[in-house]
């Protein structure tokens, strides 16, 4: 076989190889590449696929090779109508007892009348279990080439070197390929599935066949011994189901059991595997008027069949390439052949590990690529993949902050239309928040509440537990979510999507929360009752998490009416909404100030139950927001540095990476980096680690126990602390830590779809290119170190 290199890039050690006529990369530089000496032992060491519709966890066993599966519309339940009464009216009284000081009389009114149904699970699909009659091997290495979103499997054998690759497909034709080649005709095994839903597997056609189906209802409360979720044997109540079917190509012996696929004498063998769920929509039953998901699967099958193996891996590699070639970061450190746990075991916080930043930078951009595509359901807490059929929280999607975060990084990154996934599921909850808004507020337009499923449900969940008031009362999730629906129009300046989708949702929720807001005696208006998620406060000697205000709620609120008033002015539109949000602009309850020098969380300086909580809500106006800035608001940046410093270093994964995010924005790298190497803190499976989160070996964000949108949060805030922006200008090298004195970033985004190239030596800009290609950007004012450098005037490419 012939190589002729056609090109090599010394930037970012990329070699490109035209081999046999097909286009293949090696990639040089370890910050694009997860790889171990051993096979994973548990979920959290396996290493992940996807598509954003099909998410597989790859062990990499030799003797036996587990691949976890999932599908990103398998959900337990299905749509209910659901009927709410005397919301009005316990809303009314909850205030009338707040306004008395009846703070603990209100949150209980609140949690017994003001709460309703939780909201359903994410599913497994199952595994595809493949048993080899391997014994002793050596050379083992597994690995994942996030630049081409596949993974690896080498080791020899008996004198055998055996190569497996495994890969999801993109286009119209989705599924798993798994590839075993082995240099003699050794390859011997066994090939089954298996499920945790209710399922079915046999052999029909020359073909593996699983039939599943989804519970139809996940409970929070059970008694002991008893299933937290069930099934239902009523046509119209029961749950998803889904097809999986596991063709096979081999040059070696096959035959079929019952159910299972035994191949001998192989020296290669390519299993494709296609899955199709019967969801129909999130207001269809998906039992009764479901998708034919037996025939979807068929149909996906043989066009998986009918691509060669060369086309099956070019629609996943070209699809991985093309986004994660858009940005490439990188600091003068050297290369690193360790492998990624040895090298989290021994990661120092105090130093740190630069070329393992990189990695975790590459890592939340190749999840965001791997979990949501175009026309796929949002990211859910796990992302796509989840093993458990009792997952933590329901892997659901809580918009209180956690699926906001899986999309930080989308815009800024340069990957802004894997956003869409996630607008699709606000343009739903806009249709089922109205009911919502109507029956537990009285009000109009569009609200949803701290947990929402596949099913759109926008309620506040909490079915009257005892104290669910501190997570399950908050009407603000469609309305923090606009932030990231406003915030893609400010990086692509697309009118159309402005007018078409976001203006609409944004009237929708704002709508409500002019609706729910009253005027206090000062002329403030304000949200209440309010919480301030998932934080309690001491009031009376007890915990409490009902007050008259949060500060997080109100400038939710301001950031809301500031960006719709600001959307109607670039549409021209002056709607009765407008009018509304342009008499409270400048009169919605302000921040403040409490003895300490620190941002107050509630209307007063209540005595804080858990100093350290792993939220630090009340700082949304410093980020995702723009509320508080060092050059506009000092005062307030001052505070907020206060809050994060009383706060402390330490939380969750997730709670990390915002902290990250926090520090960028007050222009404190060396602080963002403390808090980065912190979020790089190994921690094992099951592992339990009050208060402290972290990075499991695959590299997966540690809650614990797994949540994704750490994963995100670390990579938005790298983004943060190489390129800050607002509309018409630009910060190049905001937070650059001290460690990070020398490197570079190629591709990233700023407001006004510009696109910036940073070189930097000794910690200070050595050359820019900012690309400027729209004349609605204009002027763009670009700083660095607190100086203007220059004022862009014109479209077109600039250097600095």
């Amino acid at each position: 076989m012939t190589k002729s290199p056609f090109y090599i890039d010394g930037d970012t050690s990329v070699c490109y190889y035209n081999v046999n006529n097909l286009r293949m990369v090696i990639s040089m530089r370890s910050t694009h590449v997860l790889w171990y000496s051993a096979p994973a032992k548990v979920w959290t060491e396996a290493l992940p696929l996807g598509n954003g519709r099909i998410g597989a966890m790859v062990f990499g066993g030799v003797s036996d090779e587990r691949i976890a599966l999932n599908e990103d519309t398998l959900w337990s339940g299905y749509p209910v109508e659901y009927k709410f009464e005397g919301g009005p009216q316990a809303l009314k009284e909850a205030r009338e007892l707040l306004d008395k000081g009846e703070l603990e009389a209100a949150q209980r009114l609140i949690e017994e009348r003001l709460t309703g149904r939780d909201c359903e699970a994410y599913m497994p699909l199952g595994d595809l279990l493949i048993k080899n009659e391997e014994g002793e091997y050596t050379d083992y290495r597994r690995s994942l080439d996030m630049r081409e979103g596949v993974n690896t499997v080498e080791y020899t054998s008996g004198g055998a070197k055996h190569v497996i690759k495994s890969f999801v497909t993109f286009g119209d034709a989705q599924g798993l390929i798994y590839d075993h080649v082995c240099s003699t005709n050794g390859i011997n095994c066994k090939v089954t599935l298996n499920s945790k839903l209710r399922h079915n597997v046999y052999t029909e056609y020359g073909r593996l066949c699983m039939d599943a189906e989804c519970p139809s209802h996940m409970r929070r409360r059970y008694l002991k011994g008893e299933a937290p979720y069930l099934y239902n044997d009523e046509p119209e109540k029961r749950g998803m189901r889904v097809m999986t079917l596991v063709s096979f190509e081999t040059d070696g012996e096959i035959a079929f059991s019952e159910d299972k696929a035994i191949i001998t004498g192989a020296k290669r063998l390519t299993l494709r595997l296609a899955a199709r769920s019967s969801f129909n929509g999130y207001d269809r039953q998906p039992f009764t008027d479901g998708k034919p998901y037996r025939r979807d699967c068929e149909e996906e099958i043989k066009r998986l069949e009918t691509l060669r193996y060369d086309e099956l891996y070019e629609s996943c590699t070209s699809v991985f390439r093309k986004y994660m070639d858009r940005v490439d970061f990188s600091i003068r450190a050297g290369e690193n052949d360790v492998p990624t746990d040895v090298r989290l075991e021994s990661f120092d916080t105090s130093k740190g590990d630069r070329l393992l930043t990189e990695l975790l930078f590459n890592y939340g951009r190749y999840l965001t690529v791997a979990s949501s595509q175009p026309g796929t359901q949002a990211m859910n807490l796990q992302g796509i993949w989840n093993e458990q059929i009792v997952p933590p929280w329901n892997c659901n999607y809580t918009i209180n902050i956690n699926t906001e975060m899986n999309y930080y990084p989308a815009e800024t990154t340069n990957m802004g239309e894997l956003d869409e996934p996630l607008f699709s599921l606000m343009e739903r909850l806009r249709v089922t928040g109205r009911e919502t808004a109507r029956m537990f507020y009285g009000a109009g337009g569009s609200a949803a509440h701290h947990n929402s499923d596949i099913w759109a449900i926008s309620n506040p969940v909490g079915d009257r537990v005892p104290d669910c008031a501190v997570w399950a009362f908050w009407p603000m999730g469609l309305a923090w979510l606009c932030n990231n629906l406003y915030a893609h129009y400010q990086y692509t300046l697309d009118d159309d999507f402005l007018k078409d989708t976001a203006l609409p949702i944004m009237r929708d929720a704002l709508e409500f929360l002019l609706d729910f807001s009253t005027v206090d005696k000062d002329g403030y208006y304000k949200l209440y009752p309010a919480t301030s998620p998932e934080n309690t406060f001491i009031y009376k000697g007890k915990r409490r998490s009902v007050a008259h205000a949060s500060t997080m709620s109100n400038s939710i609120f301001r950031e809301l009416v500031i960006n719709y008033t600001d959307a109607c002015g670039v549409l021209g539109v002056r709607d009765a909404i407008y009018e509304r949000a342009e008499e409270v602009r400048n009169r919605i309850y302000p921040f403040r100030i409490g003895s300490k020098g620190q941002i107050l969380e509630w209307d007063e300086e209540y005595e804080e139950a858990e100093p350290h909580h792993r939220h630090t809500s009340h700082l949304y106006g410093l980020h995702p927001g723009h509320q508080i800035t060092d050059e506009d608001t000092p005062e307030l940046a001052d505070a907020a540095r206060r809050t994060l410093e009383l706060r402390g270093d330490d939380g969750t994964g997730w709670s990390l990476g915002w902290k990250i995010c926090f520090w960028a924005r007050l222009n404190d790298g060396d602080h963002a980096l403390k808090l980065l190497n912190n979020q790089l803190r190994l921690v094992r499976q099951n592992e339990s680690v009050a208060l402290k989160g972290g990075t499991y070996p695959n590299l997966f964000d540690a809650h614990p126990p797994f949540q994704i949108d750490g994963n995100f949060g670390a990579c938005a805030g790298i983004a943060e602390m190489l390129l800050q922006s607002l509309p018409h200008s630009i910060k190049l090298l905001p937070a650059l830590p001290e460690a990070w004195a020398d490197g570079s970033v190629t591709g990233l985004k700023a407001m006004g779809d510009i696109t910036v190239d940073i070189a930097f030596e000794a910690g200070r800009v050595k050359s820019a290119r900012i690309t400027v290609a729209k004349e609605k950007a204009l002027p763009v004012e670009v700083f660095h170190d607190g100086k203007l450098l220059l004022t862009i005037d014109k479209t077109g490419e600039y250097n600095v």
